[in-house]
């Protein structure tokens, strides 16, 4: 995590993601980078879920809410929430 990353809630956001208990719960990867260069986007976080069809893509303003929301919505229920994607490093189907 980068100053702008961090400013922007990323330590909050990583927390959420690891610590998320209950039914949401899903196992995962946790991997912290620097910056990626997309300030105005942080903090920034790269989804990838094989088994869906879907390439790994990055959510922007992945704020601790979003990270305790999308592993139930799209790990679990397979909605990626299109509205969240910043990017893909390929085109999405």
């Amino acid at each position: 995590m980068a100053t702008c990353g961090i400013a922007a809630g990323a330590q909050e956001t990583r927390a959420a993601f690891r610590g998320g208990p209950g039914p949401a719960r899903v196992e995962a990867r946790i991997h912290t980078v620097g910056a990626a260069g997309n300030c105005y986007a942080e903090p920034v976080v790269i989804i990838d879920h094989p088994e869906s069809g879907f390439p790994p893509f990055f959510t922007r303003k992945s704020i601790a809410g979003k990270a305790r929301m999308l592993p139930k919505l799209f790990l679990k229920e397979g909605d990626p929430r299109l509205e969240h994607i910043l990017g893909a490093p390929w085109p999405m189907r």
